[in-house]
């Protein structure tokens, strides 16, 4: 009898879970497992921005807009972020890079998309030249285009849903909270807490690997920088902590992945003239921390401010095209759309959206039609034909919109119907 009456009571109240299925990543274009929205995401960063920016204005831990290292560090992020073909992979999130002055060396990603930079990172010599910074910020980028912190929260909430079901169901808890989740995505689950943390930061590794190598950076420093620690410390397990791989692992594991980020960076075209104004120097520690104003909570003037609406893409990197086809008679209208993509991007298989919207010539929309929703891109080339719904007499405007990854993609074409086309 209590068995009876507290099973339905477990599953109803684990019903919050039943939004738990895969999403597809912008960054590999492979199932995630997040429960979390993108909206999610950057309410959550901004809540954790906020409070860290006010605690680093009430130590006077800010830095000069002109600091040789708040530039750097914007020089190097805005490349990292004009690619085209990086930002596909990116979801639409407001980036934000702030650098702030501290001796400790360390950098950190928010939910959200805003990364902190400490220079220390670079005063110190942790740092010693732009392509190793860029592998870096590359790897803090991943994290939040990955959205490792709500997937990690999402783990978390599952394995302890799936304790409470484990007494009744066993191995089958997972499954029951999460259904429709393939068995790549599941095993997020069943790893400990340090192996996931561990898995997350080395693939955040070999993304940002593949963000610098497009963006014209050296791939090869990251594991110039990570070697070097690891020689320094002298021990294999040494860069081991509960939520970070040892130095040696992340060598090991960046090594194995420099072919691939030179062919990326092979199909990006030749690399950007260097601009650096900055290297490591022991005199650097010299560098002054200006004072801060206390109490103000406001975002950072430095570092770099990226509105990340959707972009853009270049013809070579997304183009579409549309036409549309009548009968002699102005009847039964038609229209085919020719969605292209750079090799770089088919390849990866990312998400893709299409939407058609048929238009009077006053603008009012009279006709809207999703054709794909985040679906994975089968090749360089997508064609799709549809019928378009009868429509009166006249001149009509038909647009189409392709979002690739972050990027979008448009065209336009008019429709005469009853009447000979000018």
């Amino acid at each position: 009898m209590i068995l009876r009456g507290l099973l339905p009571a477990l599953l109803l109240g684990l019903a919050s879970c039943a939004g738990t299925s895969p999403v597809v990543s912008y960054a590999t274009g492979e199932p995630r497992l997040n429960r979390y929205s993108l909206e999610d995401d950057i309410a959550l960063g901004a809540e954790q921005s906020t409070l860290f920016i006010a605690a680093s204005e009430s130590l006077a831990h800010t830095l000069d807009p002109d600091d040789v290292h708040t530039r750097c560090v914007r020089r190097v992020t805005e490349r990292l972020l004009a690619v085209p073909e990086n930002r596909a992979r990116m979801p639409p999130l407001p980036w934000e890079v702030h650098t702030i002055g501290s001796e400790h060396r360390n950098a950190f990603a928010l939910a959200g998309g805003t990364i902190f930079v400490l220079s220390g990172l670079l005063r110190w010599g942790f740092v010693r030249s732009e392509d190793e910074l860029a592998a870096i910020i590359g790897h803090e980028m991943a994290h939040a285009a990955l959205r490792h912190a709500t997937e990690r929260a999402t783990v978390a909430e599952l394995r302890a849903r799936a304790r409470v079901l484990g007494t009744f169901f066993g191995k089958k808890s997972v499954e029951l909270l999460a259904p429709n989740a393939p068995e790549s995505v599941l095993a997020f689950v069943s790893k400990e807490s340090r192996q996931f943390d561990h898995a997350q930061e080395l693939e955040a590794d070999l993304v940002g690997l593949e963000l610098m190598a497009r963006a014209g950076f050296d791939p090869s420093a990251g594991i110039d920088l990570w070697q070097r620690q690891s020689d320094l410390h002298q021990v294999a397990d040494a860069g081991a902590t509960e939520t970070h791989p040892a130095y040696e692992k992340r060598v090991e594991a960046l090594r194995a992945h420099l072919g691939a980020a030179h062919y990326v960076a092979g199909r990006s075209g030749p690399p950007p003239v260097a601009e650096s104004t900055w290297s490591y120097a022991a005199t650097d520690g010299d560098a002054p921390i200006n004072a801060a104003r206390l109490g103000e909570a406001g975002p950072l003037t430095e570092g770099a401010h990226v509105p990340s609406t959707y972009v853009q893409a270049p013809a070579h990197v997304a183009s579409l095209a549309l036409r549309t086809f009548v009968t002699s008679e102005g009847h039964a209208p038609r229209a085919e759309l020719r969605l292209r993509v750079g090799r770089d991007l088919a390849e990866d298989g990312l998400p893709f959206s299409l939407i058609l919207l048929i238009e009077n010539m006053s603008g009012r929309v009279l006709h809207g039609e999703r054709l794909a929703v985040l679906r994975p891109l089968a090749g360089p080339r997508t064609v799709y034909r549809v019928a378009l719904p009868s429509l009166r007499r006249g001149k009509y405007l038909v647009r189409t919109r392709a979002l690739i990854g972050s990027l979008v993609a448009e065209d336009t074409a008019d429709l005469f119907l009853g009447a000979e086309s000018p």
